[in-house]
């Protein structure tokens, strides 16, 4: 984590987009939270999903694809109030 302490203030700076790599933990999703970080992926938001899950899950049909695309959609849904702003799931996290 010390490497987003490092580059998340740089890239806010610049005004950069980066993407959180590997977040597994909500303490992780919390510290980068912190550091103004909008966008993360790892096994906190998803396990990968088969073909189906996640053509169910981005056609806004979680409940189709599996339990665990129901998780997802769950943890993107805490993602959006989180950061107070909606935007695309597909691709780009925290």
């Amino acid at each position: 984590m010390e490497i987003a302490r490092t580059i998340l203030p740089m890239a806010n700076n610049l005004r950069l987009d980066v993407v959180a790599e590997g977040v597994e933990t909500v303490q992780q999703v919390a510290l980068l939270k912190k550091l103004h970080c909008k966008y993360g992926q790892g096994y906190y938001f998803s396990r990968p999903l088969s073909v189906e899950g996640t053509a169910a899950l981005l056609s806004g049909r979680p409940e189709v694809a599996s339990v665990r695309a129901n998780q997802v959609a769950h943890r993107c849904q805490y993602r959006e109030n989180m950061n107070g702003e909606r935007r695309s799931d597909a691709g780009r996290e925290p």
